[in-house]
């Protein structure tokens, strides 16, 4: 029952990114949403199985955008694996380390893409709109992601109450 809670909100998340950001005008600096949901996964369950889920993202990602291909496979999954390891040092609800996590993840995901572009392209051909349009990217992630963040986790929690009403059985947030 929880694959089924994370497809819904990958397809959702999808669907918002590529329906309604691009429509909105003050959207325009809106960062990946589906990093939320690498985040979340990475940050509140407890099985490495949660890997190939990020990979079928990434893979999904890949399929529907115009960047080289594996961009979105490699930085989810490097992403998934920072964080997944780093919320062994730090714990996972630290009110400081999640808003910061939260602008790593949209940085490490530009880094991947100016790299990519960087060797795609043999060279340098960023503007300073390009850079600044990616710092406000960062800055925006760094308030909204947190935020997204526990709205996904009452909808998980919600999502449990519901299935454990149906099943009779216990739902954890972890798995």
């Amino acid at each position: 029952m929880n694959a089924l809670f994370y497809l819904f909100l990958s397809l959702f998340l999808v669907i918002v990114q590529t329906t309604l950001v691009p429509e909105i005008a003050f959207l325009n600096c809106c960062f990946d949403l589906l990093i939320v949901n690498v985040l979340y996964v990475s940050l509140f369950t407890s099985h490495g199985i949660f890997i190939l889920y990020v990979v079928a993202l990434g893979w999904t990602m890949d399929c529907l955008s115009g960047v080289p291909s594996g961009f979105y496979i490699s930085s989810y999954v490097w992403i998934y694996l920072f964080v997944f390891m780093l919320r062994h040092v730090i714990h996972a609800g630290n009110f400081i380390f999640i808003p910061v996590i939260s602008a790593g993840a949209v940085a490490m995901e530009h880094g991947f893409l100016i790299f990519t572009l960087l060797v795609k392209q043999d060279g340098w051909f960023f503007s300073t709109a390009d850079i600044v349009f990616m710092g406000k990217q960062i800055v925006v992630g760094f308030f909204m992601i947190p935020l997204l963040l526990v709205v996904v986790n009452k909808c998980k929690k919600g999502w449990d109450k519901k299935i454990q009403r149906v099943t009779g059985r216990k739902m954890g947030i972890r798995g």
